[in-house]
């Protein structure tokens, strides 16, 4: 919010977040162009995870929105909407927002691959931008699609005979259900090629305002990296053997029968790779660390048992491995958990609501209900109501729940909900989240 669309000038509005920001132990400082604060932040190893690629993400700049939330500026986070920070009440907790809010991000993604698949189309995940893209060729034109939390839109349009241009992002998103076949939808995105606007061009700001900035520079192809020395695993002792070479180890128990595996580093990403025990060597091979699926894995498929992993373990997501939810996070049965309602119409009979997720966006679609219906199923907090659900078993990813009436007793039959379905939509009651 603007200090002219509030009524409160600019100087207040950053004077008000400066005060909050050092209260959490986040520097701030104003920008060059003297119109805007900025900062860093920095965050905890394997904490905040680009849920496309697993890469981590270990700092994040970002300019201060009116008085209560931050724009991150770099890729992956600057596709993210601004996040607040306002009701924190120390700095880890943005940093758990982060996380929860990229959790929220791949579940918007996964609808939109799983809309675009039926049409034949091959959705692709692109790490920077955070959404999904998808082409579409016809005769004369190539239609990149990008999807992502505001629907479907055309974003790129190739011609065959002419020059690429990016397509206003403020052009209409694309109702897929419009469409019963891939032919359809190409007929379609023909006919509005004419109708479609190029994207305005940025202007390039002034050399005055933009301050050189260091950047790390890509590693040579092939080069060993400690985000590749992670595939190993959190488990594994790193040192040198007696030549002076990386060494990787780490030793199972199957039925009283100790085993060690060991890797050493031979060149680049390569390594040489051995399993053995008293009895004799089990497997030994060469592998590219690139295409290496964890020491875990690979023992238990040598050892020819089940890889299960140990429950405290993330589990592995369409496009990477899950990071680790924040302790308060983690449900435990006998936990009651709470989704906030908005109201947008309350009248002396009936009241029309919905459900928001964790980040203020709409959970299904608007209902209506008579007031004494609403009253007896949602419970009244503050000046808000809330939905209230008990967690009553959970099943590795999977948690299963019963929800809650206004007096607190179960109201439903038992429902199963996807832990990151969870964690998206609903909070502990008992959390400062």
């Amino acid at each position: 919010m603007s200090g002219a669309k509030s009524g409160v000038s600019r100087e207040r509005l950053q004077q008000i977040a400066t005060r909050k920001l050092t209260a959490l132990g986040i520097p701030v400082q104003l920008a060059p162009d003297g119109q805007r604060l900025q900062g860093a932040l920095s965050f905890a190893p394997g904490r905040v995870v680009n849920p496309l690629n697993n890469a981590p993400v270990t700092t994040a700049r970002f300019s201060v929105v009116g008085h209560d939330k931050l724009q991150f500026l770099d890729p992956p986070l600057a596709a993210l909407p601004p996040l607040e920070f306002y009701d924190l009440d120390r700095a880890a907790a943005v940093q758990d927002r982060l996380a929860v809010a990229l959790k929220v991000r791949l579940g918007y993604l996964r609808d939109v691959a799983g809309r675009l698949q039926p049409l034949g189309l091959v959705p692709k995940a692109d790490p920077k931008r955070l959404i999904i893209v998808a082409e579409v060729k016809t005769v004369e034109h190539t239609f990149e699609l990008h999807g992502g939390p505001d629907g479907i839109r055309v974003g790129r349009v190739a011609p065959r005979h002419g020059t690429p241009f990016a397509v206003s992002p403020d052009s209409p998103a694309l109702r897929l259900e419009d469409y019963p076949s891939l032919t359809d939808l190409e007929l379609y995105l023909s006919d509005a090629f004419a109708r479609m606007r190029p994207a305005p061009l940025a202007q390039a700001p002034a050399p005055a305002e933009q301050p050189a900035r260091l950047h790390p520079l890509p590693p040579e192809p092939e080069a060993l990296t400690v985000s590749l020395l992670a595939r190993f695993g959190p488990e594994a002792l790193i040192g040198l053997d007696a030549t002076g070479r990386l060494e990787v180890h780490q030793d199972f128990d199957l039925g009283g029968t100790r085993y060690r595996f060991t890797a050493t580093h031979e060149r680049g990403s390569s390594f040489h790779g051995r399993l053995a025990s008293h009895r004799g060597e089990r497997w030994v091979d060469r592998f590219d660390l690139a295409r290496f699926p964890g020491i875990f894995e690979l023992v238990a498929m040598v050892l020819e048992v089940e890889p299960t992993l140990p429950a405290a373990a993330p589990a592995a997501t369409e496009y990477g491995a899950a990071a680790p939810l924040p302790q308060h996070l983690v449900p435990h049965p006998g936990e009651i958990w709470v989704m906030n309602v908005l109201l947008e119409r309350e009248e002396p009979e009936e009241i029309r609501y919905v459900c928001v997720d964790v980040n203020g966006n709409p959970y299904g679609a608007a209902r209506v209900l008579p007031r004494r219906e609403f009253e007896a199923v949602f419970a009244r907090h503050g000046s808000g109501w809330r939905l209230l659900i008990v967690i009553d078993q959970v099943q590795g990813q999977t948690v299963v729940y019963r929800q809650l009436d206004a007096h607190r007793q179960p109201s439903s039959a038992p429902n199963s909900l996807r832990i990151d379905n969870l964690v998206a939509n609903f909070v502990p009651e008992a959390s400062d989240y």
